[in-house]
């Protein structure tokens, strides 16, 4: 009777540890997936910092641009209204020409 108490002991301690041993992997096998998928995670993290930096680059190339352009836009609109406005003094000095050339005539 003690022999099967001690058996049964061993047996139910032995089938313990062998849950205990199964539930240890279990945990370790789930540590190393949650490892792996932390890695993947700021691998990913990295990859998308780079992207980031690489798209504010490419922003302040665009608005460097943009300034240059509108910059160049004013440039000719200033020199649009310069030859404006010596078109215009060409007019007048046309017209007084012709004006002149009238009274030239009659005289």
């Amino acid at each position: 009777s003690i022999s099967t108490m001690a058996d049964t002991t061993a047996s139910s301690h032995a089938k313990v540890e062998d849950v205990v041993k199964r539930a240890q992997a279990a945990v370790r096998a789930e540590a190393q997936e949650v490892g792996a998928q932390k890695q993947a995670v700021q691998s990913q993290e990295q990859l998308l910092l780079r992207l980031k930096q690489e798209m504010e680059g490419r922003l302040e190339e665009v608005e460097l641009r943009e300034a240059r352009v509108q910059a160049e836009e004013q440039r000719l609109e200033s020199e649009r209204l310069s030859l404006q406005a010596q078109a215009d003094e060409l007019q007048a000095f046309h017209s007084q020409m012709q004006d002149a050339e009238v009274r030239v005539t009659r005289v």
